[in-house]
C-alpha cells in the first residue's frame, strides 16, 4: 500500500528493528497513513517534519527509564520536538513543529495478540496516540482522556479500523 498523496513528505521513518519488516509491515506506509489520519482529526496540514521510529522493547526501554525513571518497555513514547541550534531570523530559537514516536514492537505485537487485533491495527492506532501527544494531548485527566480517545476513534475510523477502545476498553 503507498502512501496517500496528503501524507507528510518530510517525515522520517526509520526502520531500528528488523522485527516489524520481518513481520510482513510496512512501516513507511504505516507512518504516513497514521500521522496523515491523526493530521485530519486535529486539523493541521500533515507536512510537519519530524519521525517515526520502529524500535524494539529493548530500546524502549532504555529511552522510558532515561526519560521517564520508568525501567520497562513501554508501547509508544512521544518526544516533543526539541529547540535546533539555530537561531531565527527573529533570534528565537527554531523547532521542529513535529517530534518523534518511538514504537516497541514486542509490547505491541504483545497487546494485539491480549486484543484480539491485527499488529497493524495496533500500530496504527499507537502512531495515532503518539502523534496526539506531540500536540498537547493527554490522558493524566480522565476528561482529556476522553477527548484524546474521541480523537484516536475518529482518526482511525478514517482508516476504517475499530474503535480501539470497545475491543479493549483501556489502552
Amino acid at each position: 500500500m503507498s502512501a496517500p498523496e496528503d501524507t507528510p513528505d518530510a517525515l522520517d521513518v526509520i526502520e531500528a528493528s528488523p522485527l516489524w519488516a520481518e513481520a510482513g509491515l510496512a512501516p513507511d506506509a504505516l507512518a504516513h497513513e497514521a500521522v496523515g489520519a491523526a493530521a485530519a482529526e486535529l486539523g493541521v496540514a500533515p507536512d510537519r517534519p519530524g519521525a517515526v521510529v520502529f524500535a524494539d522493547d529493548a530500546l524502549l526501554g532504555a529511552l522510558n527509564a532515561r526519560h521517564r525513571g520508568k525501567p520497562a518497555p513501554t508501547n509508544v513514547l512521544a518526544f516533543p520536538p526539541a529547540p535546533a541550534p539555530a537561531l531565527t531570523p527573529a533570534g528565537e530559537a527554531a523547532t521542529s513543529p513535529f517530534g518523534d514516536v518511538v514504537l516497541a514492537f514486542e509490547t505491541i505485537a504483545r497487546e494485539a495478540a491480549e486484543l484480539g487485533i491485527s499488529l497493524r491495527a495496533r500500530t496504527v492506532h499507537m502512531i495515532v496516540h503518539g502523534y496526539l501527544h506531540l500536540h498537547g494531548y493527554a490522558h493524566d485527566a480522565e476528561d482529556d482522556a476522553e477527548r484524546m480517545e474521541s480523537m484516536e476513534r475518529t482518526a482511525l475510523a478514517r482508516l476504517k479500523l475499530a474503535d480501539p477502545y470497545e475491543v479493549s476498553g483501556d489502552v
